[in-house]
């Protein structure tokens, strides 16, 4: 593990969560709830939930979070197309 304290892992992890999420945003553009599909919705939620999961839960690696939130992502993509 890590030598540095938890808070601060929680801190960098956030951060990079965050960074990753306004990059999807980016990606899949902004729209509204109303406009979004069932299946666009449910991606969203469950991408907000592991990104919480992959912030707080230390004990899980960092890399495999986000290859999670990057296949929830790219799913609801490829079905609009």
């Amino acid at each position: 593990m890590s030598h540095l304290p938890e808070w601060t892992l929680v801190i960098l992890r956030s951060v990079f969560i965050l960074i990753i999420l306004f990059a999807i945003t980016k990606w899949l553009g902004k729209r509204q709830i109303s406009q979004l599909s069932f299946m666009e919705y449910i991606a969203g939620m469950t991408i907000g939930v592991i990104a919480a999961q992959v912030s707080t839960g230390l004990d899980s690696k960092f890399f495999h979070g986000v290859f999670a939130i990057l296949i929830f992502a790219v799913v609801p993509f490829l079905t609009g197309i």
